[in-house]
């Protein structure tokens, strides 16, 4: 039966992020067609929490509870952002993550009761609009949950989704120009325990060049995501 649900999951999200976001009317320009879009980040992560339920009411499971999806509110806007993996293995301890990303960027909203993070979508900019993306992230929704009891709350609207390439790491950056301090689950860290940025980039750029190291062959044949 998981499985079964879990493969639904995936089915529904292919068509949120395609025919199900269509705008209504006649839609006769095949694949002209544009997905609907909303003015707001609130009202986008609204119409996907509407899909959620929707699909919830037909076996889907996003590993949430729907009374508490049902009860709650959409947050502060996170920005997720991808981090360059060669300038990783070129930093050194006195560089951070925000100096090293792509400036390919997603835009997550949270569904929050509180200081609890219940689930968590992403949007895709479409010009100044948002368009509903990836809903329910079981992975994501958790960490950054127990960053936010972590931080007594304090992460929300203070918090930016970095993510590793390679090494499939997540890292959840929280504060501002007064002081920025990291919590991630990779190499069995606990998202509880916050890091400083110099502990935090020894690690990584030792884990990037042992990935180098190991796999760097075949990321030159574009065998592997770079």
């Amino acid at each position: 039966m998981k499985l079964t649900q879990s493969i639904l999951a995936v089915i529904f999200m292919v068509a949120a992020t395609s025919c199900g976001d269509m705008k209504g009317g006649d839609n006769n320009n095949g694949g002209d067609e544009k997905p609907k879009t909303y003015g707001t980040a609130a009202e986008a992560a609204e119409a996907g929490k509407a899909d959620m339920l929707k699909a919830m009411e037909n076996g889907v499971n996003f590993g949430v509870d729907r009374a508490k999806l049902e009860s709650s509110k959409p947050g502060q806007p996170i920005m997720k952002q991808a981090v360059d993996f060669n300038a990783l293995l070129q930093a050194d301890s006195s560089t951070n993550l925000e100096r090293m990303t792509t400036g390919e960027a997603v835009t997550a909203v949270p569904f929050i009761i509180g200081p609890e993070v219940v689930s968590i979508m992403t949007l895709r900019n479409e010009g100044n609009q948002f368009a509903v993306g990836t809903l329910g992230d079981a992975q994501l929704s958790t960490e950054l949950n127990t960053v936010s009891q972590a931080t007594g709350g304090a992460a929300q609207g203070k918090v930016t989704i970095y993510e590793i390439p390679n090494l499939n790491a997540t890292v959840y950056a929280v504060g501002d120009s007064a002081g920025i301090l990291y919590y991630t689950s990779y190499n069995n860290l606990s998202p509880r325990q916050p890091l400083r940025a110099p502990e935090l980039m020894r690690m990584l750029q030792a884990e990037a060049q042992n990935f180098q190291k190991q796999f760097g062959d075949e990321i030159k044949k574009g065998k592997l995501v770079r």
